[in-house]
């Protein structure tokens, strides 16, 4: 899968645990390379996570290094990472995916 051209070596982390949080992620993804920032996504009323997050990283190597690892683990959890070519924000503010990528696990927790 081609890495982004635009310099935003963005993943998505999705399946998280509810404990996981921006430091937790850092840490994590930091044994890859350098990480530029990393966030958890909660949900405004409830205040809980909502078991997704973001992590950008700061050059194509780390990026690749990330992506080629088969399955990532957090806090004991098998979490799935998504390149963020295949993450684009729709005007609804819901992701919506490349139809071009098997993503058929996504929506399964």
């Amino acid at each position: 899968m081609a890495a982004p051209t635009s310099g935003a070596w963005k993943i998505m982390i999705r399946n998280l645990l509810w404990t996981a949080n921006r430091d937790v992620l850092k840490d994590y993804f930091t044994k890859f390379g350098r990480v530029r920032d990393a966030r958890v996504i909660f949900d405004k009323d409830t205040g809980l996570s909502r078991k997704f997050g973001f992590v950008e990283l700061t050059s194509k190597d780390v990026y690749d290094n990330v992506l080629s690892q088969n399955s990532h683990f957090i806090e004991g959890q098998e979490v799935e990472v998504i390149p963020s070519q295949v993450i684009a924000k729709s005007k609804s503010s819901k992701f919506e995916i490349d139809a071009n990528t098997d993503h058929s696990t996504l929506g399964k927790e």
